[in-house]
């Protein structure tokens, strides 16, 4: 996580982190053995400060981080795999305000030159820390026509809660825009993967 200042006077930040069921979630950052839910500081003029977490190569931890900042402060966050080949992977995806809809391209076609399976994968945060967030997703094929029941939630997520998946396969072969509905506002990011190593991000666009 980069966090960046971009005024000329100093600037404050704090990011909490929350696990899928919006309890706050203890990480690991820049080789520290000690954990932290809430990462905070103040940013000299055009001061930056950059957080990796450790490790999690061998447990998943998922979840969400919820920003508080002034307005001159901007982030960036990187994602990084290792892949079945040995080789590292990254993509970098920008932070997401709270909209009560969002649509995310998708592309779940075969790319040609290598053979290799592309697929679409979706995060969606809910932003509010009292209400349950139900969220609806519709899949257009990019012919405009609704492939029906391609993405549903297991469940309505938690205050705060956090969900994400990339295996829907009644999407594989198309190409089109999932369209997301909440009764909450959430946050949401696209990763796309060509096979089973290279990622990158997908722009999603919020609607209200």
């Amino acid at each position: 996580i980069s966090v960046v200042n971009t005024a000329n006077q100093n600037a404050n930040f704090s990011i909490a982190f929350y696990d899928d069921q919006g309890h706050p979630l203890p990480l690991q950052f820049n080789g520290s053995t000690t954990a932290a839910t809430v990462l905070s500081g103040t940013l000299p003029p055009h001061g930056e400060v950059y957080y990796e977490t450790s490790s999690t190569e061998t447990v998943s931890v998922t979840g969400s981080g919820a920003i508080n900042a002034d307005s001159p402060v901007g982030f960036q966050v990187l994602f990084r795999r290792l892949g079945s080949d040995g080789s590292y992977y990254e993509a970098a995806v920008p932070t997401s305000q709270g909209n009560n809809q969002v649509e995310v391209p998708f592309d779940d076609s075969t790319f040609i030159a290598a053979q290799e399976q592309i697929y679409t994968g979706l995060a969606i945060a809910n932003l509010d820390p009292a209400n349950a967030a139900t969220v609806a997703c519709t899949a257009w094929s990019s012919a405009g026509a609704v492939i029906p029941g391609a993405v549903n939630l297991p469940a309505p997520l938690a205050p705060l809660g956090h969900w994400a998946a990339y295996q829907f396969p009644l999407l594989i072969g198309h190409k089109g825009t999932l369209s997301c509905t909440s009764n909450t506002k959430i946050g949401s990011i696209g990763i796309r993967a060509l096979g089973p190593n290279a990622i990158s991000s997908l722009p999603v666009v919020g609607i209200h």
